[in-house]
């Protein structure tokens, strides 16, 4: 499939993505929330694996990568597409409400080592009506929230320290052991932990497509 500019979701698992020549891009990281209010309450979008921006929004993103290529430097790049998400934020015709926001913001900064209980009282909801109001805004399940920040964290950790022995990063980050680690980073990033240490990759974006499989 070919699109030139794309969405990926939460619900997402490894993808790969291939371009012919050399290419430059933007990337924007959203906060659940503020994808939910920019996608205009969208919850299948937001939980997507993938999307084509210009089948969402039309004219002006088949426009926008033209226009972009035109821009004299990085700055003015930047600050177009700035615009862009800003107009569309401005005044949105659905948003998060604030207890699954503070509930996302509990979960990450425990890096999804959280009880789902604890969260779920927090909001005074039962606990089928929180699943299922998180799951419609943020477009994946609490577990599965779960999971994909405690894959942040080793990812992030895996990055910093590429010789860290894999059943101490498995500890710290909430795993049951190390094979669970393995089976969980190969489903986000398409190869082991261990292959992607050895690829030491460092703060490159994405990783050579050798690797998937390994």
């Amino acid at each position: 499939r070919s699109c030139q500019a794309f969405l990926i979701g939460m619900a997402g698992s490894a993808m790969t993505t291939e371009h012919p020549a050399m290419q430059s891009c933007i990337e924007v990281d959203l906060p659940p929330w503020a994808a939910f209010s920019l996608l205009q309450g969208d919850g299948a979008a937001v939980g997507a694996g993938l999307l084509d921006l210009s089948e969402l929004w039309g004219a002006p993103i088949r426009s926008l990568a033209d226009e972009l290529n035109s821009l004299p430097c990085w700055k003015t790049r930047f600050a177009r597409v700035e615009r862009l998400l800003a107009g569309r934020l401005q005044a949105p015709r659905r948003q998060v409400d604030a207890r699954l926001q503070q509930a996302w913001a509990q979960m990450a900064l425990q890096h999804g080592q959280v009880p789902m209980t604890a969260l779920r009282e927090h909001t005074g909801w039962s606990a089928r009506h929180f699943a299922q109001r998180f799951s419609a805004h943020f477009g994946l399940a609490p577990k599965a929230a779960a999971m994909r920040q405690r894959f942040a964290r080793a990812h992030a950790l895996l990055l910093a320290t590429p010789t860290a022995g894999l059943a101490d990063l498995a500890d710290r980050c909430g795993y049951s052991d190390q094979s669970h680690f393995t089976r969980e980073f190969r489903h986000f990033a398409a190869c082991s932990p261990a292959a992607y240490a050895r690829a030491d990759l460092g703060g490159v974006p994405g990783k050579p497509a050798s690797l998937v499989g390994h």
